[in-house]
Parts: structure tokens; sequence; C-alpha cells
């Protein structure tokens, strides 16, 4: 039913300290990826469509993985 996407569901308080990454999938979430920059987020982009990671599920994994990786990674002053 479309009451299903008028929802809110509350955030844990603990999930903003946690770091965060995005994942840029196609030219429509643009603005979401300037948001992620403007915040300090490591961010990366692949050109697909609606479900890529249906459709390339080794290259969308193979990004995350460089995501993660780049949270885990200390930062040098």
């Amino acid at each position: 039913p479309l009451a299903y996407y008028d929802q809110d569901f509350p955030t844990p308080d603990a999930w903003w300290s946690l770091p965060r990454a995005y994942l840029r999938l196609s030219a429509a979430y643009d603005e979401e990826l300037g948001t992620a920059r403007a915040e300090g987020w490591p961010t990366a982009s692949r050109e697909g469509g609606h479900l890529h990671q249906v459709v390339d599920p080794a290259g969308v994994t193979d990004a995350v993985v460089a995501l993660a990786e780049r949270l885990l990674t200390p930062r040098r002053a």
C-alpha cells in the first residue's frame, strides 16, 4: 500500500555517530551524492540504473568493499 511510504521510523541515537559512506549508482542521485560529499563522507560513483546491484552484483560489491576499506583506514594528519 502507498501508506507504507508515509511511515516514519525512529533512528537510534548511535546511528549518527557511526562512520558513513555513499555509493551513487545513477545520476538520479547526484543531489544525495553532493550531500554526502558536503558531510565529508567517502563517496564513489558507478553508472547504472535501478537495481544496479542486481545487474552488476560483483561491481557493486567491489565498490562497497572499497568504501568500507576507506572507512576503516585511519586518516593521516
